[in-house]
């Protein structure tokens, strides 16, 4: 009984599970976001809306940017995410005939360091940043984070970060250009366009740092930009730049500067004050420790001025949740791709007490790092404007993180923990190696902060113990909820979030920008980057794993709130004698209406392939029937399509739907179908936003789309149907005629 009892789930309630769905839909594929941006950097969409004055439509933005008109409906999709993440922004109304009403999009903070080709003073476009962040070899990294903590390493040799242990080569290093010429050059580029964002800023907003200053040395400064800004607002400093040979040597010879070719590591120059610019979050902690060392050799006494002025990430709460979320994301960044970290107060505290600093002062919080911020217009934008360019470029590292967690098994091991666990107590039922735990508390504290799972702090010992949240609970292993109703049986989500986040989802998203180009037949990104659509025969051909792990996570999601759906629209089944259950799997659903209405039949009509996989012993009232709803419905009183339509284009719909109204009687005789899916727009917040990426996943990998009430009406008029419902959030509508 007792083990019987270790795993059983408290049952989450229907708010809850509704959450629950929105949180896995956004979380497993936020990483959308990120490469929808992309995209539309590498389409050049911020820049040609800025030549165009401003404000474009699709159309015009299609033919700016010399885009097949086939697809500007696409296009349009692409923006509705994006508006919606608040990159860009619109005016007018969507699907407006009239040409005064049009919605036309606008650049706004974001979107405007994304411009390229502007020469004004503290503009630094940050395109770079966002293609050097969504690289495929970022990614690539990002998807391999299981294997690496697994990994261990001999007792004193150096911990080699993800993307080293995936590629062969450390970021930074004379090894990038040899694994990739063009990624290296990108990084750099990206690396110099964040570094020199919102120098004008730091120089007005922290003149006292400066003040009384002589002399300084600026680490790492490439090119010279920090270094000429502050000779430029402080003439009396004399100013030096340290970087690597290869660096200083493309630098450009201005007068007030001095370009000094070195190692960080091995000398500073001479100087009253050393400037670190967003340099030491890219090392660990005993490499900032020798580097700080080198820069106090370099300064004179603290009663002579000398003082090292150190630019960087503080993380913490302080600056609100949408900061601090960029602020973890800038961390995941660091752990997956160097082996630096971004710290917090203490951190810092402890690096400067080890290099032998006796104090240290914050002397000004401006933005997601102190002390700087960025550019005009305002304040506020600028913070939000940073805070932005962070999330949206790396927001696919909580997919990442998430699909890491759920790979190495940390729900299931939470829940038999008796569901809280410490950390220790993660690395050692995990089987990790011991030198990891600092980097899982780091992945730990993204994932909680994304409510996937919770942190409380014991009052007795102040140990740090994770548990489960409604959504990680769906990401448990052979559980099943204690005390349920058999229709709310725990469904297993941990298929959707591996499908949603696998390499062939993402490198069909990596290449949308592509795909936008092509004026060909229409095929979806994911069959363009592959061969194969993702839902036909042939996927199952090409990679098996795949289409396996496809047709669990669509299983698991048709699984999912089953209950939940029914109690809400009882009136939709009420007095219903026969349905069939287009697209039905194993039958679940319908065994869940017959047990739910005893006196409906229920047929469960699917392909071939997937009836003989049913289960052969089933409830009374339900039958297995092989075929294709494109060409046959048996008939029935009622048709129901749960989470079909999404993934099928309008005239499939169509087709479908036509097939189902031949099915059913009429509407005096109770004939209906019963649609069950989303309708974009019904909902706000957290619950728009993932369908919105949910729009997008269908957009990638299917011909299909997630539709709004209009274009639902517009599908059910096609189809011949004279009347529809809307019910409610859950079942989209009931058809009749």
């Amino acid at each position: 009984m007792a083990g019987h009892e270790a795993h059983t789930i408290e049952v989450p309630n229907d708010a809850e599970l509704l959450q629950a769905q929105a949180d896995l839909w956004r979380h497993s594929l936020y990483y959308l976001t990120s490469m929808g941006l992309r995209c539309a950097i590498k389409l050049g969409i911020p820049t040609a809306i800025h030549r165009l004055g401003g404000a474009a439509s699709v159309h015009d933005l299609i033919t700016k940017l010399s885009l097949p008109a086939g697809k500007e409906p696409f296009l349009r999709r692409l923006m509705r995410v994006l508006v919606t993440s608040g990159v860009f922004a619109a005016d007018g109304r969507p699907g407006a005939r009239s040409t005064v009403d049009v919605e036309r999009y606008r650049l706004t903070p974001l979107s405007r360091i994304l411009v390229d080709g502007v020469v004004a003073d503290e503009h630094h476009s940050q395109t770079s940043f966002v293609l050097a962040a969504t690289s495929r070899h970022y990614l690539e990294a990002s998807l391999g984070l299981d294997e690496w903590f697994r990994k261990d390493v001999p007792e004193g040799e150096p911990l080699p970060s993800p993307f080293e242990d995936v590629h062969g080569a450390a970021l930074f290093d004379e090894s990038t250009p040899l694994l990739d010429p063009e990624l290296d050059a990108v990084v750099n580029e990206g690396l110099a366009a964040h570094d020199n964002l919102g120098i004008g800023t730091i120089l007005r907003e922290c003149r006292n740092l400066f003040r009384g200053v002589k002399s300084l040395t600026d680490c790492c400064g490439g090119d010279g930009t920090t270094a000429r800004a502050v000779v430029k607002a402080y003439p009396h400093i004399k100013c030096t730049v340290l970087d690597l040979p290869k660096v200083i040597d493309k630098a450009p010879k201005d007068d007030g500067v001095n370009y000094v070719a070195g190692d960080l590591f091995h000398t500073v120059p001479p100087s009253q004050a050393v400037m670190l610019k967003l340099v030491l979050h890219h090392w660990s902690d005993d490499d900032c420790v020798k580097i700080l060392a080198q820069c106090r050799k370099a300064i004179p006494s603290r009663e002579e001025g000398g003082k090292v002025i150190i630019i960087e990430i503080l993380v913490g709460p302080s600056l609100g949740p949408v900061m601090f979320e960029a602020q973890l994301m800038m961390d995941m960044l660091m752990l997956v791709n160097t082996r630096g970290r971004q710290r917090d107060e203490s951190d810092w505290e402890n690096l400067f007490l080890k290099a032998g600093f006796s104090d240290y002062k914050i002397v000004k919080m401006l933005g997601a790092r102190g002390p700087s911020h960025l550019i005009p217009p305002t304040d506020d934008e600028l913070l939000q404007a940073q805070a932005d360019l962070w999330r949206h470029s790396l927001s696919y590292l909580t997919p990442m993180a998430l699909r890491c967690a759920v790979k190495l098994g940390i729900p299931t091991a939470i829940h038999r923990a008796g569901g809280q666990s410490t950390l220790p107590d993660l690395i050692t039922s995990l089987s990790l190696p011991s030198s990891k735990l600092p980097f899982l508390r780091r992945l730990m504290r993204l994932l909680v902060n994304s409510d996937i799972f919770t942190l409380t702090t014991t009052t007795t010992t102040g140990v740090h113990v994770y548990g489960l949240t409604p959504l990680s609970l769906f990401l448990v292993d052979g559980a099943y909820f204690a005390d349920a109703d058999v229709d709310d049986g725990h469904t297993n989500q941990s298929a959707f979030v591996l499908a949603a986040t696998s390499p062939h989802y993402v490198e069909a998203a990596l290449g949308l920008d592509d795909w936008f180009r092509a004026d060909d037949d229409y095929v979806s990104p994911f069959e363009a980057a592959h061969d194969a659509p993702l839902l036909h025969e042939t996927r199952a051909v090409a990679d098996a794993e795949l289409s396996a792990l496809v047709g669990e996570a669509l299983v698991a999601q048709n699984h999912m709130g089953i209950g939940l759906a029914l109690r809400e629209s009882r009136a939709v089944f009420e007095g219903m004698e026969s349905l069939v259950d287009c697209g039905g799997g194993d039958g679940a659903t319908a065994r869940a209406i017959v047990r739910a209405f005893p006196g409906i039949r229920c047929t469960v009509l699917d392909l071939p392939q997937v009836i003989d996989t049913a289960p052969k012993v089933t409830d009374a009232g339900v039958e297995f029937v092989a075929g294709d709803m494109f060409s046959h419905v048996p008939p029935a009183q009622a048709v129901l399509l749960k989470y079909v339509l999404s993934h099928w284009s309008d005239e499939e719909c169509v087709k479908i739907l036509t097939q189902c109204k031949k099915a059913i009687p009429s509407r005096e005789a109770g004939g209906k179908v019963i649609i069950k899916d989303v309708v974009v727009g019904t909902s706000s917040g957290q619950m728009l936003e993932a369908e919105l990426l949910m729009d997008m996943a269908m957009m990638v990998m299917t011909s299909g789309r997630e539709r709004d009430e209009q274009e639902w009406h517009e599908i059910f008029t096609n189809s011949g149907f004279s009347d529809y419902k809307i019910m409610n959030k859950l079942v989209s509508a009931a058809l009749s005629h």
